[in-house]
């Protein structure tokens, strides 16, 4: 998957901002999540993208989404592309949506509000 110089270096910056807002140290947060700082230095400059693992602290240690981070890095986490390649039935319709040219955009993004909605009902706390 290719990744927009432009959209990394964005999420970057915006690690970089929540960091100093916080008072925080590259060493500190380095720490926090278990790498080094140099190693938060080159994620906050565009160098380097995070692991899945290290997305997760990070968004701890800052309080923020982890599905910003993946999205703000072009990242799917590994969990997502496990479920897809381990759901062959998931696979398919996915196949099926991506590859229809006669659904249009709005009638898939109507499609996915209403999985989501789905989602909700089934996951709503009792």
């Amino acid at each position: 998957m290719k990744r927009s110089f432009g959209i990394v270096r964005s999420i970057a910056e915006e690690l970089k901002r929540l960091r100093k807002s916080r008072d925080m140290n590259l060493d500190e947060v380095g720490e926090k999540v278990g790498v080094s700082g140099v190693f938060i230095s080159n994620i906050e400059r565009g160098k380097r993208v995070p692991s899945d693992n290290l997305i997760e602290k990070l968004a701890d240690v800052y309080g923020i989404e982890e599905l910003d981070l993946y999205e703000g890095f072009g990242k799917v986490p590994e969990s997502i592309i496990n479920e897809i390649i381990h759901n062959p039935k998931l696979l398919q319709l996915l196949y099926k949506i991506t590859n229809n040219p006669d659904i249009p955009n709005e009638k898939k993004e109507q499609f996915y509000s209403d999985i989501n909605e789905l989602y909700d009902k089934i996951n709503k706390p009792n």
